[in-house]
């Protein structure tokens, strides 16, 4: 999965902008969390971290997913639940995805599910990606905030596995 990356300097300057792939992505997420910057979810599935410099202003990078996560459904959550369950989750070649020695997705969700960059697979392996436990948490927490949520060190650690 690609993020599109927007970096704002905090002096008023031109931005820049990159593009991260999903491990790089989760790495900023772990380094600003690990500096204590301020993090806000988007629904998307993306992230905006937010950098006070002292004497020049707030700096802001923004990370976004080229696809948005759109709105996760009952199903496709238990589709996703499924798969973070099963460390051992498969993709078949009917397009099926395998979780565990009874569960399996059908492969017409399964294809929804890939199309949507919810899921990574490498090899025969399906991990839910990135994008997705982000609009997760953002959308298990819409209620407290409709734009943004800001999660905890806890939930962030929980989100890039460290």
């Amino acid at each position: 999965m690609t993020f599109y990356v927007t970096i704002s300097p905090a002096a008023g300057g031109e931005p820049w902008y990159t593009s991260y792939d999903e491990a790089e992505a989760a790495s900023l997420l772990r380094r600003a969390a690990a500096h204590g910057y301020m993090i806000e979810l988007t629904p998307g599935g993306g992230f905006n971290v937010l950098r006070e410099v002292p004497g020049r202003g707030c700096r802001t990078i923004r990370c976004e997913p080229a696809r948005r996560a759109g709105n996760l459904t009952a199903t496709v959550q238990r589709d996703l639940d499924l798969i973070a369950l099963r460390p051992g989750a498969s993709w078949e070649t009917s397009g099926r995805i395998r979780a565990g020695h009874f569960s399996s997705i059908p492969p017409g969700a399964s294809a929804r599910l890939r199309e949507r960059g919810l899921i990574t697979t490498e090899g025969g392996a399906v991990t839910v990606s990135l994008q997705a436990r982000l609009a997760r948490l953002h959308q298990d927490r819409r209620g407290r905030s409709p734009w943004s949520y800001k999660p905890t060190a806890g939930e962030l650690a929980g989100l890039t596995g460290r």
